[in-house]
């Protein structure tokens, strides 16, 4: 039963980044149902792939001048080559709000 909830609850959903990055789990008990549905998402968080732009999510982090946790996990991801390169693509205004963070 615990398994096919599991599968139900995690199928019926297309949790992004910043959905997995709340702990919404809080409880660690023994409880068959509770335990596999955090080894679930356990599992989630750690094969989760990020495949947003991350000139996109800065450029939005400048515009809207907040971030989330899932925002920074992504920026922190990033190489000092994959950075310069991710600068040299954005231009004008959207460069200059960046640099302003």
């Amino acid at each position: 039963m615990a398994d096919e909830l599991s599968e139900f609850y995690f199928g019926s959903r297309q949790l992004t980044k910043e959905d997995l990055h709340e702990d919404v789990f809080l409880w660690r008990d023994e409880d068959s149902v509770n335990s596999r549905i955090q080894s679930e998402y356990d599992r989630l968080v750690d094969e989760f792939v990020d495949d947003l732009d991350p000139a996109e999510v800065i450029s939005e982090m400048a515009k809207n001048s907040g971030w989330g946790n899932a925002d920074i996990d992504l920026l922190n991801t990033l190489n000092k080559d994959q950075i310069i390169e991710m600068l040299d693509r954005l231009q004008g205004e959207k460069l200059m709000s960046i640099l302003s963070l």
